[in-house]
Formats: C-alpha cells, structure tokens, sequence
C-alpha cells in the first residue's frame, strides 16, 4: 500500500521479497519489521534470546512467547520488549531464527531438530497425555491454561485434525 503509484508489484512479490530479505524480521500474520526498528543492540537481542533459550525447555515442551517473556530475568532486553507493543511478536521471530527451535502459530515455540514439528500438536499431544479425554473445548481452556495459548476455535480444530493426521491424538467419536 505504500508503494509508489507508478510502481506495480503484487502483493505475493512484495510478500515474498520480505519472506527471503536479511533485514527483514517476519512477526507472522503478514507483519514485518526491519531489523533494525527493533530499538535492541545486536548484543541485547543476543543476550534476550539466549535467556529465552535457556527458559525453553529441552524436551520439547511448547511454551508461549507471551508467558516465556514474562519469565525471563529483568534484563533492559525483556523491560524493553515487555514494553514494545509487538514485543512477544519479535521475540518470537528471533527465536525461530536460531536452529533447533520450531515456531509455531499463536506464539508458540518449542526446542525441536524436526523442523516441521507442531508446538501446537505436541501441547494438544501433553495436555491428552494427561487429561486421557477431552473435548475440543476443554482442550482449548488447557491450552491457555496450561501454556498461554488463547486462539479462536478454528485454530484449535484445525490444530487437533493435525495432531490427529500425525498420529498424535485419536478422535474417539465421529463428531467433535
């Protein structure tokens, strides 16, 4: 929308470019930011996502980028992002940048060497592991209970189906 009248580009060009550019940070949902409109030094960015890494759990357990910055210790890079109105959003793309991290939707990342893991699937997967039975729901109220995660429920349906094409998850009745 801001380009020049007279310059003609689709928006999956403009889109594309962005996706594959070095200095562009991919927030999700159609959002990207430069890299440096951050307002963090390289070494405060550094030094934040290290922390967050080290709050990450190694066994694979999900965590919410909202909730995994609000963990964090007090640091001028978690005041700073804390305070930035897309902060869980740029944490959050910082993080998948770094190898043996998985993002998913919603905010949600997850130490991984599968780079097609779900962080989704494998929360639905722990919170069933637990719960044994739930409906979509109840898996939904588990979801932002246990990992912060609140998404309408087409994300959690589509989420579940997944889980259950992965072999994940067994759907008991036919209907949700």
């Amino acid at each position: 929308e801001a380009m020049p009248e007279h310059v003609s580009y689709s928006r999956d060009s403009v889109y594309m470019t962005l996706h594959q550019a070095p200095f562009a940070l991919n927030l999700g949902q159609g959002q990207f930011l430069h890299q440096a409109g951050i307002g963090l030094t390289p070494r405060l960015q550094r030094k934040l996502v290290d922390a967050a890494l080290e709050e990450l759990p190694a066994d694979g357990d999900p965590r919410c980028v909202e909730l995994l910055l609000d963990g964090l210790p007090d640091t001028p890079g978690k005041a700073f992002l804390s305070a930035h109105e897309e902060g869980p959003e740029i944490l959050w793309a910082l993080l998948r940048q770094r190898p043996g991290v998985v993002a998913g939707g919603g905010g949600m990342v997850m130490r991984s060497s599968d780079p097609d893991a779900s962080p989704i699937a494998q929360a639905i997967e722990r919170l069933l592991t637990d719960q044994v039975l739930m409906t979509p729901l109840e898996v939904r109220q588990g979801l932002l209970k246990v990992y912060g995660w609140e998404q309408s429920h087409s994300p959690v349906y589509y989420a579940l189906d997944r889980a259950m094409e992965e072999g994940r998850v067994v759907r008991v009745f036919e209907q949700w």
